[in-house]
């Protein structure tokens, strides 16, 4: 008897969460997009995008977003229309049950600038991807320029130098020099430009410290970036800092400096 009790007791509860969320689903259908709440993560930082942008892509997609019924909004659509901005990593959208259409956007980190020969000028990602230049702002990352040949394409990842064209191989080589320097809290302040030369050797521009300290290829670069640092921590200390114009790491097991005359 008490099993039968407990099956009916079960039963009930399952038709009753059931009539519920029924209930539920149809009260979102009726309900309007009243409101829009716009996240946007790491602002503070940059501003490549900024809710009006949302906004206008939201005006965009839909004749009217207020009083639009929410069962007809296109959730998967808004996404996929936020997320083709290129200064954008990835966005959620969903609304809660008082009608409010929530948007988080995430927004790429760029890690250096660059100017190729030919005159484009682009930001690369931490990821490796290609992203346009903002006229609402500057990032405060390193400039890289010199014999780089690569022209600027949207969205283009090139971080991995093995599976791209020759053309957007020495890009590749400064996204890991540039990748290594934004993880590093050494360095990270310290660089504020990246000179490619004609044979693709890399040249450091300090904010403090020599006029240059030349890398050579990216070969053993994490090795290279190491003495540097020893150098600054150690050299430096003892002989100051204005004492060389040019530091040079290239070879192994060696730092050349070269005094100012």
């Amino acid at each position: 008897m008490k099993k039968r009790w407990k099956i009916v007791i079960i039963l009930a509860s399952l038709l009753l969460l059931t009539i519920s969320l029924t209930t539920i689903r149809n009260q979102e259908k009726k309900l309007k997009f009243k409101s829009c709440n716009i996240d946007i993560a790491n602002n503070d930082e940059y501003v490549f995008i900024e809710k009006e942008d949302i906004l206008a892509i939201l005006y965009a997609r839909q004749d009217t977003y207020k009083d639009s019924k929410l069962d007809s909004l296109k959730i998967a659509l808004i996404e996929s229309d936020i997320n083709k901005h290129p200064s954008v990593k990835s966005s959620q959208v969903y609304y809660t049950i008082d009608g409010t259409l929530q948007i988080k956007v995430k927004q790429r980190t760029p890690i250096v600038r660059i100017i190729s020969e030919n005159g484009d000028g682009y930001y690369i990602d931490i990821e490796g991807m290609i992203m346009p230049l903002s006229a609402k702002y500057n990032a405060r990352v390193p400039l890289a320029n010199g014999n780089i040949n690569a022209a600027y394409r949207l969205k283009y990842n090139i971080s991995n130098r093995d599976s791209i064209p020759k053309a957007y191989r020495t890009v590749s080589e400064v996204y890991q020099l540039a990748k290594l320097i934004y993880d590093d809290t050494f360095f990270a302040p310290l660089v504020e430009q990246i000179y490619v030369t004609d044979d693709n050797k890399m040249i450091l521009t300090p904010k403090i410290g020599p006029k240059e300290i030349e890398l050579g290829t990216i070969e053993g670069i994490e090795y290279k970036l190491e003495k540097i640092k020893i150098f600054y921590e150690k050299g430096f200390k003892i002989k100051g800092y204005d004492i060389y114009k040019r530091l040079n790491v290239e070879y192994s097991n060696q730092v050349l400096a070269t005094r100012i005359e």
